[in-house]
């Protein structure tokens, strides 16, 4: 990587003149070519390097030649100085080096002649006289590697310059030959354009041969019996090339184009081909012909037989040209250079022209152009390097020299032509970082070191240096894989034994085998078996394992093996398999197979290793299979069929989008064919709908279901449910799926399901799948629930007399109109408008509108609400005579609507977005009203202020609304204050006090004269109490001298009330003195007081815990009112009871007696038999009342906030 990257950063001089380009853009596509970088058997660790004069362009041209003293790389140096010819400025040279020896260059004497007359003996004799300044000697070198070695050299600015006294030189340029000894001599030069008359034309308007620039291309052919060199700037450079023919010396044929095509460059590139078996034919590229370059093709009779051009403008099409047999059918094919063709900038283009016979050339395509590099002149040099890896097809050389220090491609032939991808990209900065224009000119191919396998060298003229690249030995390895058995039986006795187990297996043979030129004897190759290498149904387990130490068990085999140069070696291994659903897919078994890093003889033992083939494959594939229950062939052809039933929510006919909106859909599979193994149901849905899950119906298989791709330009989304046990022929499978329609468009009111069948034996394709249809209805139904509230529901305002006079803010009261929306279900309402009118005058405004939602069923819900207040008041409108019109007949009220012809309207326009099940939007809106209203619409009682609410609901196809009004009114009463009374006068009121109580004094006065407040009864109840007391003590005195007595005696404590009678008993007063048991008597559910409680304070009539004694008379029967005595340990005794307790009334209609003291209340029996009532138990105390239970409080919608 270190080479690759001073790539980057060190361009080519090429480069840095590329005007107008971005230089980091040049980069980034330099980048992109080093990642391309790929080796095969072209070695470019061992490279040679030949370093020539500077600037001398040493590398302009390159040979190879083999001869008796050795190899030799023939390099030519067109602007080097000869010491041999001191007074001329540089003539050029010709280097040879040692192959071996990258120090060893030095020039080849060519001719001791300097400027001046000399004379050739060639076809006959011909003086000439030399101007050898600037002829670029070397411009051009071939080697006839397929006849005697000859050398050809050419320097094609040599000048004729005997006619220099008459003012005239001719550029007609001039080439040696010599044999492969590098011999020259007088015999070796070839003056072609030597005729004088030819020079210039006889109208004196161009040149005929007096630019000839001959040698500017140079080649031999095929078979080595002639030779051809360009010639461009003949006929004023429409050009033409010169064919020699033999070793004789026979005189050169010239062929000149018309001079109708001047400027075409003809011969800057010549080549020769194989195009027919029995001829050599001549190529001769013109790159300016036409404007866009073009190839000529003479036969060997040197007749035109064909041409090529160019498809771009200035792409110099032609100015590189070989020959080649790519596609080894013994024909050559040709490969032609546009090295200006342009997508930016001087990219360069090869076009390759496979030979089909007959002199049909067909143009293989794709055609090349290396990494499109900017400016890199790709085509530049193309070059015939022979069979490199020797795999009978010749492989092809392409030079781009300026992209970067240079880069040349090699791309290997093929029975189809060419592998498109170049084989190698070998970066000239890799080989060396001095080198500049690497790939300008390529040798004949040869083999230098002896190893069968051709070598060629490459030029550097810019960085004068030249480049030997050798090739490595190219190693052929084969292997083979065969199975067997290739049918696996499952059902059938297993032949196999593991660990004590009968089980079923397959056996694998490996066989390997290496060849190959200059190879080592032994090789060791690294190879991988890895077994059922196809996804498998679901991505199931591998279904095949090889045993490994111990219990493990191995999904592929790794060994090293070790070869012996053309002979094969082979490896056997059984193979188990598994237990698996997936019976169907092939068992699948690859081999990939290697030449190990530390092979023996690869990586020791040489000096440029050998390579493997890089076009032989790696990978050997076999399949076996299960048997399947579908006959012989095994080959299952089910037929299937798909029924679908949609089954909704509660029964219903259609999907019901609610809170939870799902369906199931029942899906039957049945086979009418043979075993339907794998079987896969595709469902093919909305992708609003969001599949659940799935279940089986009855005791069917079990089925799963996981998504899958999309079908071809479908937004559809796609499951598919596998069925997990194959099905018979004859039989079928339901289960059901269950989806949810939560992301549904509301506006879709219907969609479909499409579904189909296959199974493993079908391909499935589902973009070709034969798929039915289910129709699912969708409807949405909901009640919306739009009620309205005025708060307060009245007002009053003073009468005019009571106001002030300004209009300020204390002059205006404030109300609000709540209307209230609410879903109430079962759907969603997915959107709704409301439109509220409030009247509008110069009394009446509409100062603010709050929002609020408001969610049971969904804390974090939020409804959407945006609200728009419209006002379209008009002062000119208001007419108060128009007013008083107004009131409703038989009504004291005046009502004021936006329907009355003197109102305008303030209206606010509501638009509600989707609201789910109990949610609720309250719309508050704040209205403002003048207290002096009623004085100016002249109202006489009451005043009604209306406003309208309206809801509209959408009108989707499948929505139904179920909502009961959906528009309403909410009023509010305005009326006028009572009207306050007059304010009595100090005076009047004192008088009318004193004179009040003069008066009651008055009257007392007389009342007590006449005795009107003496208490007689009470008198006579205070004598009786004393004659009671007297009686006692002498009853006492009695009894203490007489001893027991045998008569009960009540004591003075015991009370008894007459049931038939309304006198009380002498004793009965004395409970006078025990409130306490009087209270208890009454009311024994209650508990006894504490000694310290005053039970007249007591008193159960005013106790938030008793009932009144009226209630006692309701709620409970005669028998509850029972004797006991009370004790002062506040305990209770049993006492007899002779008969029931008499409850009545006294004269003053209170409970009691009829004695004349109030206080005397119960009277008791003293016959009470022995029997001893329980009282029931105390009623339970009544629950309070609250309103809050039937109201639904209300908060003010300013308070919330």
């Amino acid at each position: 990587m270190d080479s690759q990257k001073r790539v980057l950063f060190q361009p080519a001089q090429k480069m840095e003149s590329l005007n107008g380009i971005n230089f980091l853009f040049v980069l980034s596509v330099l980048w992109t070519s080093v990642l391309m970088v790929v080796t095969f058997n072209v070695d470019t660790e061992n490279a040679y390097i030949y370093k020539g004069p500077e600037n001398s362009f040493f590398g302009y041209s390159v040979a190879i030649l083999e001869n008796s003293q050795g190899t030799w790389l023939l390099v030519g140096a067109p602007k080097a100085n000869d010491s041999s010819l001191p007074r001329i400025n540089e003539p050029g040279a010709i280097f040879r080096c040692n192959w071996r020896y990258p120090s060893s260059c030095y020039t080849i004497f060519v001719d001791y002649v300097g400027n001046e007359k000399q004379v050739f003996r060639t076809w006959r004799n011909i003086t000439v006289d030399h101007k050898k300044d600037h002829q670029l000697l070397g411009a051009s070198i071939d080697v006839n590697v397929e006849g005697n070695s000859n050398v050809m050299i050419c320097a094609p600015r040599w000048v004729e310059n005997q006619y220099h006294l008459q003012g005239m030189s001719f550029m007609n340029g001039l080439c040696y030959e010599s044999n492969k000894e590098l011999e020259f001599d007088d015999s070796s030069g070839w003056p072609v354009f030597d005729n004088l008359k030819k020079q210039i034309h006889s109208s004196g308007t161009y040149y005929v041969y007096g630019m000839g620039m001959l040698g500017s291309s140079a080649a031999y052919s095929q078979d080595g019996e002639f030779a051809v060199l360009g010639s461009p700037g003949v006929n004023d450079f429409a050009g033409g090339f010169v064919h020699i023919k033999g070793s004789d010396k026979k005189k050169p044929q010239v062929v000149d184009i018309p001079v109708e095509a001047s400027n075409s460059y003809f011969g800057s590139s010549i080549t020769t081909a194989r195009l027919t078996k029995d001829e050599i034919s001549t190529v001769v590229g013109g790159p300016r012909a036409g404007s866009a370059g073009k190839i000529f093709v003479y036969d060997s009779k040197l007749e035109l037989l064909l041409f090529k051009e160019g498809e771009q403008l200035g792409s110099s099409f032609g100015a590189s040209v070989c020959s080649l047999d790519l596609n080894g059918d013994g024909l050559d094919d040709i490969v032609v250079g546009a090295p200006l063709y342009s997508k930016e900038m001087d990219e360069g283009r090869v076009y390759v022209y496979i030979n089909r016979e007959f002199f049909n050339l067909e143009l293989l395509k794709p055609i090349l152009s290396g990494t499109n590099s900017v400016g890199a002149r790709f085509g530049t040099a193309v070059a015939n390097l022979g069979d490199l890896n020797v795999d009978g097809y010749q492989d092809l050389a392409v030079g781009a020299p300026y992209e970067g220090g240079g880069v040349v491609y090699i791309y290997n032939g093929a029975s189809f032509g060419m592998h498109y991808e170049p084989s190698q990209r070998i970066v000239g900065r890799d080989l060396h970082k001095s080198l500049k224009a690497f790939g300008w000119s390529f040798s004949r191919p040869w083999d230098v070191d002896r190893d069968h396998y051709q070598d060629f060298a490459v030029g550097s003229y810019e960085s004068s240096t030249v480049v030997l690249l050798r090739t490595r030995s190219v190693l052929d390895l084969n292997a083979n894989l065969t199975i067997s058995p290739q049918v696996i039986d499952l059902a059938s006795e297993p032949k196999c034994r593991l660990r004590g187990l009968n089980c079923h297996c397959i056996e694998a043979e490996m066989c390997f085998k290496y060849s190959g030129q200059n190879l080592h004897p032994s090789s060791e190759i690294n190879m991988t078996l890895t077994l059922d290498t196809i996804e498998r149904h679901r991505g199931e387990r591998s279904r095949l394992f090889i045993p490994g130490q111990g219990n493990t068990e191995l999904e592929s085999l790794q060994e090293l093996v070790v070869l012996r140069l053309n002979r094969g070696f082979c490896i056997k291994r059984k193979i188990y398999t598994r237990m698996s659903r997936d019976v169907v897919t092939p068992l699948q078994m690859q081999l990939d197979f290697d030449i190990a890093s530390s092979s023996i003889g690869i990586a020791s033992e040489c000096e440029i290793c050998p390579i493997r083939n890089k076009y032989n494959p790696t990978v050997k594939i076999e399949r076996a299979q299960f048997a399947l229950d579908c006959g012989k062939d095994h080959n299952c052809q089910p037929k299937l069929e798909v029924h679908a039933k949609p089954l909704y929510s509660k029964g219903k006919s259609t999907f019901l989008v609610d809170d939870t909106p799902y369906f199931d859909l029942e899906l039957t599979v049945s086979n009418n064919g043979e075993t339907s193994y794998l079987t896969v149901v595709t469902l093919a849905y909305p992708s609003a709908l969001h599949f659940s899950y799935v279940y089986t119906v009855g005791k069917g298989p079990a089925v799963t279901c996981v998504p899958a791709e999309s079908l071809l330009n479908s937004t559809l989304a796609v499951l598919d449910c596998d069925i997990m046990s194959p099905i018979q022929s004859m039989k079928r499978n339901t289960f059901k799926a269950r989806f949810y329609g939560y992301g549904l468009s509301y506006s879709t009111h219907e969609f479909d399901i499409l579904f189909g069948a296959s199974s493993a034996r079908t391909e499935l394709n589902r973009d070709k799948m034969e798929l039915s249809s289910v129709t699912i209805p969708v409807q949405m139904s909901t009640q919306m629930k739009f009620s309205g509230v005025s708060i307060p529901g009245q007002l009053s305002f003073p009468h005019k007399a009571f106001m002030s006079e300004d209009h300020n803010s204390s002059n205006w009261a404030s109300l609000s109109h709540l209307y209230v929306l609410r879903n109430m279900g079962p759907s969603p309402m997915p959107h709704g408008q409301l439109t509220l009118a409030v009247p509008l005058s110069e009394w009446i405004k509409v100062d603010n509108v709050l929002i609020e939602t408001k969610t049971i069923s969904r804390p974090d819900s939020h409804v959407p609400v945006d609200c728009s207040l419209t006002d379209k008041y008009d002062r000119g409108k208001i007419n108060r005579s128009a007013a008083s019109r107004e009131k409703k007949d038989g009504s004291s009220v005046l009502y004021k609507e936006c329907e009355s012809d003197a109102m305008n309207c303030s209206t606010v326009v509501c638009y509600v977005g989707l609201m789910h099940i109990y949610e609720t939007v309250y719309i508050n809106i704040s209205i403002g009203i003048r207290k002096d209203v009623l004085q100016t619409l002249k109202v006489s009682n009451m005043l009604g202020l209306i406003s309208y609410g309206n809801l509209l609901e959408p009108s989707y196809k499948s929505y139904k609304s179920e909502t009961v009004s959906h528009a309403i009114m909410t009023t509010t009463f305005i009326s006028y204050k009572p009207l306050p009374k007059k304010a009595v006068t100090w005076w009047a009121l004192a008088i009318s006090i004193c004179s009040g109580l003069l008066l009651l004094y008055v009257i007392t006065v007389i009342l007590w004269k006449f005795g009107f407040f003496r208490r007689k009864k009470k008198e006579e109840l205070q004598n009786l109490i004393k004659s009671t007391e007297s009686e006692r003590e002498l009853l006492s005195s009695d009894s203490i001298s007489a001893g027991s007595s045998d008569v009960m005696v009540l004591p003075a404590q015991q009370l008894s009330l007459d049931q038939t009678s309304h006198h009380v008993n002498h004793n009965v007063i004395s409970h006078l003195q025990y409130p306490e048991r009087d209270r208890l008597f009454y009311y024994p559910h209650l508990e006894p007081e504490s000694p310290q409680d005053n039970g007249l304070d007591r008193d159960p009539l005013f106790s938030s815990r008793s009932l009144n004694r009226r209630d006692l008379q309701q709620h409970y029967p005669p028998s509850y009112f029972h004797t006991l005595q009370y004790n002062r340990t506040s305990s209770f005794k049993r006492v007899p009871r002779t008969r029931p307790i008499s409850y009545h009334r006294n004269q003053s209609g209170r409970p009691g007696s009829s004695s004349t003291n109030n206080n005397s209340k119960h009277r008791m029996d003293a016959h009470e038999p022995d029997i001893w009532v329980a009282p029931p138990p105390a009623p339970p105390q009544p629950p309070s009342f609250d309103n809050s239970t039937y109201l639904e409080p209300f908060e003010p919608l300013e308070s919330r906030a």
